[in-house]
């Protein structure tokens, strides 16, 4: 993979985590009835934070980092690339403004904030996945594309989410900890079974379409990084399933199943992410692949 590749795969990555911390943030304050101000707090400032670094990170992949602000002018085009910076800038904004309000403690104005917040991230996350459906690349021009994306942020929200309630001894087996990581836990299995199947559609796609998409194809499925995320989808549901199980069963200490599936699950995120960015090769239309087919519009459709 180019080296101006890798700030993508960290922006696009930490930016879903951040809102996926938000979004199970909320939860956690719907299980505990708003009486953990402090937790909610340090999560939401969590979100910023993962939000900022993705953002700073972007910067290296710019030509001209310094010329970022004009991104602001394409949106009179409705431009995705500049829909993408605002929106995860306005998300960045808003998660600061929830920080501060949650020292007022006004819950349901807080509760409103909350989910516009939400509502802007995950348009972030969807902008971002449109920015990278092209046609020129076999398996980026489809669906398939915001899901994977909207999913990094669903298995690995509620386990960083977990992963600082165990490490600040939230954990403990009581009724409104044991709710959240059950949540949490199912939320997690299901994500990441859905993952595995976004992947499978995608190779499935890939293979089923023109030459040039069976090419790629092949350079996944050939890759030790495919391989690697699928031995870490399988882990996870594994993993998923011992901490539904504990969960329910009012275990406390759970912090060892947790951050060994937060580790597993953010290992695969930007394994996943690295096969996005470094696999699915760049075609030009009009050429002429290696086999020896002409690389058109309609044999670059994935699935036609």
């Amino acid at each position: 993979m180019k080296t101006r590749e890798w700030p993508l795969v960290v922006f696009t990555v930490l930016v879903e985590l951040g809102v996926g911390v938000l979004a199970f943030c909320l939860v956690y304050g719907l299980v505990t009835n708003g009486a953990d101000i402090e937790s909610y707090r340090i999560l939401v400032l969590m979100g910023s934070g993962l939000t900022i670094v993705g953002l700073v990170t972007s910067m290296a992949h710019l030509g001209r980092p310094w010329g970022v602000y004009k991104a602001v002018y394409g949106l009179r085009n409705g431009a995705p690339l500049s829909i993408e910076m605002v929106a995860t800038v306005l998300f960045l904004a808003l998660t600061i403004i929830c920080a501060v309000g949650l020292f007022g403690r006004d819950e349901g104005v807080l509760l409103t904030l909350a989910l516009i917040t939400i509502g802007v991230g995950l348009a972030a996350v969807l902008a971002s996945a449109r920015v990278n459906m092209l046609e020129t690349r076999p398996g980026w021009f489809s669906l398939l594309t915001p899901a994977s994306f909207l999913l990094t942020a669903v298995v690995a929200g509620p386990l960083m989410v977990g992963a600082y309630l165990t490490m600040a001894g939230k954990d403990l087996g009581g009724t409104a900890s044991s709710r959240f990581f059950t949540i949490a836990s199912i939320v997690l299995t299901c994500g990441v079974v859905l993952e595995g199947l976004v992947a499978f559609a995608q190779l499935r796609s890939l293979e089923s379409g023109g030459a040039a998409a069976r090419l790629v194809a092949g350079r996944i499925k050939g890759s030790g990084l495919f391989w690697g995320r699928v031995i870490g989808i399988a882990v996870s549901v594994v993993l998923g399933i011992v901490l539904l199980t504990l969960a329910a069963s009012h275990v406390s200490n759970l912090g060892v199943v947790v951050w060994l599936a937060l580790i597993v699950v953010l290992v695969g995120e930007f394994l996943s992410r690295t096969i996005f960015f470094s696999l699915y090769t760049q075609i030009d239309i009009g050429q002429v692949d290696v086999s020896g087919y002409a690389i058109t519009p309609r044999n670059l459709s994935i699935g036609q």
